[in-house]
């Protein structure tokens, strides 16, 4: 009569035990999936983690969407920013939303490091007018044409 108890009570822990890790199984699914959805890309240099609901990546010889952020702080980064003319140290460039633009002075000094598509130092004499770039620095000007005293400029 003692194996008659056992066998009921074995056939429950396995039902039991079958619907745990069913649910375990699903519950894991269910938050990969999740974490999946929040992957979002690395902080920059400057530390400043972006998130982006446009999660495709892009290709390196595609024109950037415009990007600006300002922080308290007065940090600015450009991205996407087109320039219209170089002078002596100073570039300006011009960011379009729709049929807003918005016009920037970029002051470079010695301290001012340049870098290509690629990651590779250049100078100021290699970015021309008609240039795509990036440009990381602090908001010295804001109005009708805001100025920014870059720490980075990227092409």
């Amino acid at each position: 009569m003692a194996s008659l108890r056992i066998f009921p009570l074995s056939r429950r822990l396995r039902i039991a035990l079958s619907i745990s890790l069913a649910s375990l199984f699903l519950a894991s699914l269910f938050l990969l999936q999740a974490h999946a959805q929040t992957v979002s890309t690395p902080p920059s240099a400057d530390g400043i983690v972006s998130v982006s609901p446009n999660v495709a990546s892009e290709s390196s010889t595609k024109t950037p969407k415009p990007e600006l952020h300002i922080a308290n702080d007065g940090s600015v980064l450009l991205r996407g920013a087109h320039v219209t003319s170089v002078s002596g140290n100073t570039v300006h460039a011009e960011m379009t939303w729709g049929s807003s633009i918005s016009t920037w002075t970029i002051d470079t000094s010695y301290g001012t490091q340049y870098f290509d598509s690629k990651g590779e130092k250049e100078s100021l004499a290699d970015i021309q007018t008609g240039d795509t770039i990036s440009a990381a620095g602090m908001l010295t000007q804001s109005g009708a044409e805001s100025t920014i005293e870059a720490r980075f400029v990227r092409e």
